[in-house]
């Protein structure tokens, strides 16, 4: 069997060769540096796509993505809302887009009052199950998490609601549990005297819609469940925040059992308020899997937000950490994706430090070695004010990301982003009303997905993989 020798071995090789090498040689680090800044450089808008596609509504109404999955032909469908110019919510939307960026499907359900909608998440059916938050009670100031399930056909089949006497519950997401037959529904609950007074729910639902069990997590004080991720069949991880004595938040991780009772928690205070906001498993670490979350830290002082990574291994210890910055913005990483070779894609919105005067906010996907070390960094934006809420991996080893940014409407009602109009009028020069004042420009809110390049190959130095010999 020959082995390939690593990166490592050569240089090593080098150091050793005669005196004509030129410089010194290459010296590889195989141990990560436990704790890490980052910061990165100023933002290139210019990094190619393979493709993007935007929604907007044919009556000037609002659309906000909330989430998506990828079906089996390869096109994404993408849930969201469409909402009045004061955002009110209209329909609840369902649109099928395919790798032209074309609207393939696009399905309207009547919203709910003061609906708001949330994840997405495919059955073993092929159907769907949508969570959102509404408003309920006598008066209609009460909150409740409906899950509504669809079929494979798109056409609505039942719904369940969550609700509480004393508390609003608030849709947090949603997660497909290890044994493919249920899934957990994650509820934010707050008191509605005491908005101080909140803490995470998860319920286990059968795929026919029966609730199997139901954890409240109190322990003590006030905290959030974020995000839960299925180990195997058996384990969960969930990623929240906590608010410790001194009224600081802190990023808050937990090791669930099948049944939902903790096996393990941690909690880590960092900076003025620190919160966890996802977590994902990463697979095929010599001593196990690993877990990385990804959130922010907002340190004290001026200065902005930073992205917060952490890798932890299979007995919850924390192998390396790093806080990733930019320079005038505030960085906040929302989702993240492990590769088969070890690298960690996160995904994060930055938005200016200082209000939104130049409407630079936008999305970075930032690639870190598996050794933490920032390997790549992808600026995008579209338009202004753009937001992304999902990172999902496509079938082809693209990166999806699932977005909404605001696009200029012009006094004629074309819907265009700020891009858009800019190079038109460099070409045809501003458009002049045949009669009379034209209407003002007005902003309006679009559902945005973009499917960005797969990362290039890449062999870890410091891996020696075993190759067969010839025969």
């Amino acid at each position: 069997m020959n082995l390939r020798l690593p990166l490592l071995a050569f240089c090593l090789a080098i150091s050793a060769a005669p005196a004509f090498a030129a410089g010194p040689p290459l010296v590889i680090v195989c141990r990560p540096d436990p704790e890490a800044i980052v910061t990165l450089n100023v933002p290139s808008f210019g990094t190619p796509t393979i493709w993007d596609a935007q929604f907007a509504d044919k009556t000037a109404q609002n659309i906000r993505f909330s989430g998506a999955v990828v079906l089996g032909n390869g096109n994404i469908l993408a849930a969201g809302q469409e909402q009045s110019v004061d955002y009110k919510a209209a329909n609840d939307i369902l649109v099928e887009l395919d790798s032209r960026a074309r609207v393939i499907d696009d399905k309207r359900i009547k919203a709910g009052t003061g609906e708001r909608s949330g994840a997405i998440m495919p059955l073993k059916d092929g159907g769907y199950i949508i969570a959102s938050t509404i408003l309920t009670g006598k008066k209609g100031d009460e909150k409740a998490t409906r899950l509504a399930r669809y079929g494979r056909d798109r056409v609505f089949r039942s719904d369940i609601i969550l609700k509480d006497t004393n508390f609003d519950y608030q849709t947090a997401g949603l997660t497909l549990a290890g044994d493919g037959k249920s899934y957990i529904a994650i509820v934010h609950a707050v008191n509605r005297r005491d908005n101080l007074d909140e803490y995470g729910l998860l319920f286990r639902i059968s795929e026919g819609g029966k609730v199997l069990w139901k954890r409240a997590y109190r322990p003590g004080i006030a905290n959030q469940i974020n995000n839960v991720t299925a180990l195997d069949g058996k384990h969960f991880v969930a990623a929240g925040r906590v608010r410790n004595e001194d009224g600081r938040m802190a990023g808050w991780l937990m090791g669930l059992n099948d049944d939902g009772t903790i096996t393990w928690q941690k909690t880590y205070p960092r900076g003025h308020n620190a919160i966890l906001r996802s977590v994902t498993v990463k697979r095929g670490a010599p001593d196990g899997d690993h877990i990385v979350a990804v959130g922010q830290v907002m340190p004290y002082g001026d200065s902005p937000g930073a992205a917060w990574v952490m890798e932890l291994d299979g007995a919850s210890e924390t192998v390396w950490q790093r806080y990733v910055r930019a320079t005038n913005y505030n960085l906040d990483a929302r989702s993240a994706l492990a590769e088969d070779d070890g690298r960690v894609m996160i995904m994060a919105n930055a938005t200016v430090k200082r209000g939104d005067e130049d409407g630079s906010n936008h999305i970075r996907l930032i690639t870190l070695s598996p050794r933490g070390e920032v390997m790549g960094d992808e600026a995008y934006m579209q338009g202004k004010r753009a937001e992304a809420v999902q990172l999902i991996a496509g079938g082809s080893r693209e990166r999806l990301v699932i977005a909404t940014i605001d696009a200029v409407i012009d006094g004629t009602g074309k819907k265009e982003t700020a891009s858009q109009r800019i190079a038109r009028q460099q070409m045809i020069g501003p458009v002049k009303p045949e009669s009379g004042p034209a209407a003002p420009d007005t902003m309006r809110t679009q559902g945005w997905v973009f499917a960005a390049t797969p990362l290039p190959a890449y062999n870890d130095p410091c891996v020696i993989r075993a190759e067969r010999a010839e025969p």
